[in-house]
């Protein structure tokens, strides 16, 4: 009797994405990086997305499974007025978060190998459920003026 293989889930990964790597990744992202441009509600523009990441002031992650992407993160390391190293976690875009939201790990991870003191994230409120052990510390409330 043939013995019937079941196929093994494929795990969800996020790799750093090299700035080498930058403007070939683009394509497969760009659907995300617009969607957080228009969520920041004039803060940035799509050039000024590329021109961070190009600059490394920005950092682009992917999460994948397969040869399937399911998502990125936008992060960026920075230095505060004490002096406290941060690493800032802009944005979480993609499908299926609830999958993949536990490979934030590796970030902290990286974040604490660069040097960081602390990861912070900005996020929307339904994210909260996802982090638990992150602190909502500050509520951020816009009014346009014009």
């Amino acid at each position: 009797m043939d013995t019937l293989e079941v196929p093994k889930p494929v795990a969800y990964v996020i790799d750093l994405v090299p700035p080498q790597y930058l403007e070939a990744t683009w394509p497969h992202v760009v659907g995300w990086i617009s969607s957080f441009v228009e969520r920041s509600r004039g803060r940035c523009t799509l050039e000024s997305v590329a021109k961070r990441f190009a600059s490394n002031e920005w950092r682009l992650w992917v999460i994948s499974h397969g040869k399937t992407l399911d998502g990125c993160v936008i992060t960026r390391v920075y230095e505060a007025d004490s002096g406290m190293r941060l690493c800032e976690i802009l944005a979480c875009i993609g499908s299926d978060a609830s999958q993949w939201v536990h490979l934030r790990s590796e970030v902290e991870a990286w974040a604490a190998q660069n040097g960081c003191h602390r990861v912070q994230m900005w996020a929307r409120k339904g994210w909260g459920k996802h982090v638990p052990e992150y602190q909502q510390t500050h509520v951020l409330l816009e009014k346009d003026l014009r």
